[in-house]
């Protein structure tokens, strides 16, 4: 702690004194007044307060825009790549139904296989 200076007594012009607290007074007072607060506060004080960021609510909605957006691609995706399997399976389907003999007749296996399928399906969604 630093050493303490005496205060300077000034006389006034109407003869009162005017008692003037010398700076290095203040300074160990302030001081004292810091440490003072300092036990009452919590213990991470000393960390740093953040600024206030005038765009905070701009960039949160931006985000928040941006993840929506990339949800929505995501899914668009996911849609597509469910059509593109039903396209493939229609085809193999119609395929396979309309392949024939010889003679222009359907191939029974096939068309069996396809209502055995359809069994299998109706069976397993109820």
């Amino acid at each position: 702690m630093m050493l303490e200076r005496a205060p300077v007594v000034n006389v006034l012009e109407n003869g009162k004194r005017r008692r003037r607290v010398s700076r290095n007074k203040r300074v160990v007072k302030k001081q004292q007044q810091k440490k003072m607060t300092m036990m009452h506060h919590h213990p991470n004080v000393n960390r740093k307060k953040h600024k206030y960021d005038p765009f905070a609510s701009a960039k949160k909605k931006a985000q928040q825009h941006a993840q929506e957006k990339a949800e929505a691609v995501a899914k668009k995706q996911e849609y597509y790549k469910e059509q593109e399997d039903k396209t493939k399976q229609r085809r193999k389907r119609y395929k396979s139904l309309s392949s024939r003999t010889k003679k222009g007749q359907p191939i029974m296996k096939n068309v069996i296989d396809d209502m055995l399928d359809k069994l299998k399906k109706e069976k397993s969604g109820t």
